[in-house]
C-alpha cells in the first residue's frame, strides 16, 4: 500500500534577515528564486526567530520548545539528552529524515562532530566537519581564513560552487530528491544552508555584481548609545564600524545572499515538481547590517536581528501574506499538524496552518511571541 502522507523540505539560512529577501519589499539584493516560492504559496510578513543567535535559534526551531528549555540556551551548548527534535518525531512516524548541513546543537564548536544523530540519514549528514574533511586541510584553512574576499582572490584559488559548504549541500539534496521517488516512503529533507553568514564564500560571479555598488546608509547608523543598555555601545565600539567596513560587509553579505539564492533555486526547480510536497523556508535569525551601528547578531531586540523571512508553499495552499506574528516555535507544530500528527504537550509552539489561505490577511487576531537571548558575553 502506497503511503500517501506529505513530504516535507525545510530550507534553512544562517543569519538572513527579510531585508535581502526581495519578496519582503527590498531591493538590496535579487533573490528571484525566494521570491518565486513566496509568489506559490504564503509570506509570513511578521515570523521571529526565539533567539538571535544561532544553537539557541536551532534549538527552538527543530524542537518547538523556548531555548531556555532546551539546554542549548547559548552557541555551542548540546540540546539535552531528553530533548526531542523534528528528526525523532516523523523517523517514529515512518518517515524519511534526512538533514544536510550545518547543525550545530552538539555543544561543541562550529562545525560539529561529523557524526550522524541517529534520527537522520547517515548518507546524507553533512556538516562543518564533513566539510573541513571534504576540502582538506590546505583548503579548509583557506575557506576560514576570511581571505577569500576579493574577486581576485576568488579567482586566483579557483573558488567555484563545488568549493563551497553551499554547494556541497545542494548536490546532496538532489540525490537525494531523485532517489527519494522511488521510496514509497514520505520524507523529511532539511537543507540548513550556511550562507550568507561569514566567511561570505561563493564564486566570484556573485561578488562581481557587488564590486561597484554604492549601499544606501541605514538611517540609524548614527545612532547614540546615551540611555540604551552598555552592551551596544561596547560591541559597536568593538565592531569599529564605519561607512567603509559597512560596506565591505554588505557587499560579501549580499554575494554570498545571491549566490545561496541560487543555490535554492537548483533545488526548487526539482522540488516544484514533486507531488504532495510541502515547501518552508526561513533563516535562523536576522542581521543588524549596519542598523543602530551593529552588525550581526547579538544581546538586543531589533528588528534586523528577530525577524526572519518565513514562506511556505504545499498543495493546499493559497498564495498570500499573513501579516499576524509567528514564531520559529510554531514551524514544527505546524509540520507534525500538516501530516496528520498529534502536537506534544511540551512544545510551546502550536500550528499556524489557521492563518492560511485568508485567514490570516487581516491581522486582527492577537498573538505573541516571546524572543530570548540568554548568552552573557561579548566574542
Amino acid at each position: 500500500m502506497t503511503d500517501t502522507r506529505p513530504n516535507l523540505l525545510l530550507i534553512l539560512t544562517d543569519e538572513q534577515p527579510v531585508q535581502t529577501v526581495g519578496a519582503y519589499g527590498h531591493d538590496l539584493v535579487e533573490t528571484p528564486h525566494l521570491d518565486r516560492l513566496s509568489q506559490q504559496g504564503t509570506l509570513f510578513r511578521r515570523a521571529y526567530t526565539s533567539s538571535p543567535v544561532c544553537t539557541p535559534a536551532r534549538a527552538g526551531l527543530f524542537s518547538g520548545i523556548y531555548p531556555h528549555n532546551t539546554g542549548a540556551w547559548a552557541n555551542h551548548l548540546a540540546l539535552g539528552q531528553n530533548v526531542k527534535t523534528i528528526g525523532h518525531y516523523f523517523q517514529t512516524q515512518g518517515y524519511r529524515t534526512a538533514y544536510i548541513c550545518k547543525w550545530h546543537l552538539v555543544g561543541l564548536d562550529y562545525f560539529g562532530r561529523g557524526v550522524c544523530p541517529d534520527e537522520f540519514e547517515d548518507e546524507y549528514w553533512y556538516d562543518g566537519r564533513r566539510h573541513l574533511k571534504y576540502l582538506g586541510p590546505k583548503k579548509a584553512n583557506l575557506w576560514r581564513s576570511q581571505s577569500l574576499d576579493s574577486v581576485d582572490a576568488l579567482v586566483e584559488h579557483g573558488v567555484d560552487r563545488a568549493f563551497t559548504w553551499g554547494g556541497q549541500i545542494t548536490d546532496r539534496a538532489l540525490k537525494f530528491l531523485t532517489e527519494a521517488g522511488d521510496d514509497g516512503r514520505p520524507w523529511v529533507l532539511i537543507l540548513s544552508y550556511d550562507e550568507p553568514h561569514h566567511p561570505w564564500t561563493c564564486p566570484a560571479e556573485f561578488l562581481e555584481r557587488y564590486q561597484d555598488v554604492e549601499f544606501p546608509i541605514p538611517e540609524t547608523f548614527d545612532t547614540e548609545f546615551e540611555g540604551k543598555p552598555q552592551l551596544q555601545r561596547e560591541w559597536s565600539d568593538w565592531l569599529g564600524l564605519d561607512e567603509k567596513s559597512l560596506a565591505y560587509n554588505k557587499r560579501m553579505t549580499l554575494a554570498a545572499t545571491a549566490f545561496v539564492d541560487s543555490e535554492i533555486g537548483r533545488v526548487l526547480d526539482v522540488a516544484e515538481r514533486l507531488e504532495n510536497t510541502y515547501l518552508f523556508f526561513t533563516s535562523d535569525h536576522g542581521n543588524q547590517l549596519g542598523a543602530h551601528r551593529l552588525m550581526w547578531k547579538g544581546p538586543w531586540m531589533y528588528e534586523e536581528s528577530i525577524r526572519v523571512p518565513l514562506l511556505m508553499s504545499g498543495p493546499d495552499v493559497e498564495p498570500g501574506v499573513v501579516d499576524q506574528v509567528v514564531s520559529h516555535l510554531d514551524v514544527l507544530p505546524t509540520l507534525l499538524h500538516i501530516v496528520g500528527q498529534e502536537v506534544p504537550e511540551i512544545m510551546d509552539g502550536s500550528p499556524i496552518t489557521d492563518l492560511l489561505n485568508d485567514g490570516g490577511m487581516d491581522g486582527d487576531a492577537e498573538r505573541l511571541v516571546h524572543v530570548e537571548f540568554n548568552r552573557f558575553q561579548l566574542d
